[in-house]
């Protein structure tokens, strides 16, 4: 087991899901989130928590979610929040799913063994959904993962294609 230290690091930040609100260009976001270890000495139970942040990085509203057992699946419809919340959605929004280990769920700094931060990172594959409003067709679904650069993730992912029009510019 390597034995590098991650010191200060605030939990909500272990395993995060980053994903965009498109409402000004007319789509609803859905996140299909997992707690992808299952076993070993790391796999723990997760509290799930949102934020909201408008494109000026303002903090716009958080709310606590659920607890996310090892293994399991969950789908959010990130419109029900934003509504629960109070807010409307405008311009380029972002969103965040925060992991925290539920230990550590009021925790706003940890020690992470560097072992332990990298099998919730490789462990973690979570979709975003981008639904056309108001007919609710799916548009666009995008697969996220945890950074790699060990070189291990060469050629698993592979990019569409993405159309647009004069008046769109791309939100990658």
């Amino acid at each position: 087991m390597n034995e590098t230290l991650i010191e200060n690091f605030d939990p909500k930040f272990l395993r995060p899901c980053i994903f965009p609100i498109l409402a000004d260009l007319g789509y609803g976001t859905s996140i299909s989130i997992n707690n992808g270890l299952t076993t070993g000495d790391f796999a723990t139970e997760m509290n799930v928590s949102l934020s909201f942040f408008s494109e000026s990085g303002e903090l716009l509203g958080q709310k606590e979610k659920f607890k996310l057992s090892p293994g399991e699946i969950r789908k959010i419809d990130t419109r029900d929040d934003l509504n629960d919340l109070g807010i409307t959605p405008d311009g380029r929004m972002l969103g965040i799913a925060h992991f925290t280990p539920s230990h550590l769920n009021s925790a706003v700094s940890s020690t992470f063994n560097r072992d332990e931060f990298l099998a919730h990172v490789s462990a973690s594959d979570d979709f975003i959904e981008f639904r056309q409003e108001p007919k609710g067709v799916i548009t666009g679904v995008a697969y996220q993962m945890g950074p790699q650069n060990d070189g291990t993730a060469e050629g698993l992912v592979s990019s569409s294609f993405l159309l647009l029009s004069g008046r769109f510019r791309p939100l990658l």
